[in-house]
Formats: C-alpha cells, structure tokens, sequence
C-alpha cells in the first residue's frame, strides 16, 4: 500500500515541475532620428530573445535548453516621421515589421508592413 501512495506522489510531483520553466530574456532597443525644418524621420528596432529552460520534459527527468524569441513582445524595425507639405498640412507615417531574431524571417510571411 505504502508503494502504490510513493508512485502517487511521485506522479503528482512531476505534474507540478513540468509547469516550472525557467528563462533568460534580452531585450534592446535602438533608435536614429533625422530632424530638418519641414522632415522628421525615424528608424528604430526591438530585438526581444532569449534562453529558456524546461525540465521534466514529457514527464521523464529530462531538461530542454532552447533560444526562444519574442519571450516580451515582438521584435521589429520600424520606420516612422512626418513631411511638412505646406504651412497647412504635413504627412505622417509609421511603418513596423516585425521578425523572428533566431532566423532573420519575417513573422508574417509575405508581409512586411
């Protein structure tokens, strides 16, 4: 009886630690801006990557170490800034794109803004 409550307790065991995961994140940012009198123009990227660690993989005692992206948000390049076209009206735009850092591929495929 003892044993049959020992495997019980073991299986409950691993359900609870094959939950837990473990990760290292990295997070930049970048930016460059150009200003003139009637233009302003801005390129700017985020690269969201980490590590993360699993153990009790499929209920065995096995751990997995992988790269893992976008861990907090998406990673991206953007494009953005305004044109004076006249003392009345100005055009704006604000174009992002966003990609996987492992493999350099878009996360739309076929999409880029």
């Amino acid at each position: 009886m003892s044993n049959v409550l020992g495997k019980d307790a073991l299986k409950m065991k691993r359900k609870i630690l094959f939950g837990l995961t473990m990760s290292c994140t990295g997070l930049s940012y970048a930016g460059v801006e150009f200003n003139t009198p009637d233009m302003n123009f801005r390129i700017s990227a985020v690269i969201d990557t980490g590590i993360a660690s699993v153990t009790n993989v499929k209920e065995e005692n096995k751990s997995k170490t992988e790269a893992v992206d976008s861990i907090l948000g998406v990673s991206n390049i953007g494009f953005s800034g305004s044109y004076k076209l006249d003392d009345n009206y100005q055009a704006f735009f604000n174009l992002q794109s966003g990609f996987k850092p492992s493999t350099g591929e878009q996360n739309k495929e076929g999409e880029l803004f």
